[in-house]
């Protein structure tokens, strides 16, 4: 259940790392080897471990509220249109707000 935010989330992780990365070389490339020390590299992972907790908490809301939210928001998109145009649609929608609200 956790297996998509947490690799989204190491994603970005290891995507800042190597921006970080790149940004030293460029903007400092005489004292790359003794800004980007193990030490340093082992801190920054450590970030980005700790972060992972916290995004993967904040992901989990987002998904619910947004589990709460999308059905609702699709059905009032779809009453906009004339019930003539796509009777079918109108049905599907209020059926599947009925069955999965939470």
């Amino acid at each position: 259940m956790y297996f998509i935010p947490f690799l989204s989330t190491l994603d970005s992780g290891i995507l800042m790392a190597m921006a970080v990365d790149r940004y030293v070389a460029i903007c400092h490339p005489l004292r790359y080897s003794s800004i980007l020390t193990n030490q340093n590299i082992t801190k920054f992972s450590l970030i980005i471990l700790a972060n992972l907790k916290a995004i993967s908490t904040c992901a989990a809301h987002i998904c619910a509220v947004l589990i709460y939210y999308i059905p609702l928001i699709g059905l009032s998109v779809v009453h906009r249109y004339p019930s003539d145009s796509a009777p079918n649609i109108h049905i599907l929608f209020e059926t599947f707000t009925f069955f999965c609200l939470p």
